[in-house]
């Protein structure tokens, strides 16, 4: 029973990410040399390798090679969030334009913390629980940075993004409300059922499947 139920799991964390980068594909090819089709992309390719990861660190029981699944799935989360800023603040124009904060600082900040994920200083070791299995990841200090920038660009995002449907003319906000309707579904499934579940209900079946929570996001912007 077990093993039906981790196939049904690979099998739809699969679906979800081969439909999110195949609608990547599809939005990149329509018109290749737009920046927002071109972030489009990033973000699909970048949100696989997060569910993937994330999906694998769940699986597997050895402690050395759980810590490094776990240290890339928050790796991905960094790029996750950063390309997820980066498609709201370009979209939904063709040419990609960048405030001189975004390159001089938030670049450098994103890739210094993206490499210390990587390190001991964001999570030193794995600590087992009382049933035997290896499962709780030991946070260090630098914890604290990625938990604040990932809460920053995701937070800016949904504020640039606001910004952008309050200033659209009534036809141009078309295009956002496909947006906005995504990017709400989607944090909402995530804050709800890979939060919120784990944290009050100790419910964690749900985070394995981040992929798919991710869905309605690349459908309704992909349309």
């Amino acid at each position: 029973m077990i093993f039906a139920v981790s196939n049904i799991d690979l099998l739809t964390v699969g679906i979800a990410v081969a439909v999110s980068s195949i609608l990547g594909f599809i939005v990149f090819f329509r018109e290749p040399r737009s920046a927002t089709n071109i972030l489009f992309l990033v973000f699909s390719l970048v949100n696989a390798g997060w569910s993937i990861f994330n999906y694998i660190s769940y699986q597997t029981g050895n402690t050395p090679f759980r810590l490094w699944f776990i240290r890339f799935v928050i790796f991905f989360g960094i790029l996750h969030a950063f390309s997820f800023f980066i498609f709201i603040y370009t979209f939904p124009e063709k040419k990609l334009v960048f405030s001189r904060g975004v390159k001089f600082l938030l670049f450098p900040v994103v890739a210094v913390v993206a490499g210390l994920t990587l390190s001991p200083f964001v999570f030193s070791d794995i600590r087992p629980t009382s049933s035997g299995k290896v499962s709780q990841p030991i946070p260090g200090p630098g914890i604290v940075l990625f938990v604040a920038l990932v809460a920053f660009l995701i937070i800016s995002g949904i504020i640039v993004l606001a910004k952008k449907v309050r200033s659209a003319s009534a036809q141009d906000r078309v295009p956002f409300r496909y947006l906005v309707v995504g990017v709400s579904v989607m944090f909402l499934l995530i804050i709800g059922l890979t939060l919120i579940l784990p944290i009050f209900f100790e419910n964690t079946h749900f985070v394995p499947l981040s992929a798919v929570l991710t869905l309605p996001f690349f459908i309704l912007t992909g349309y």
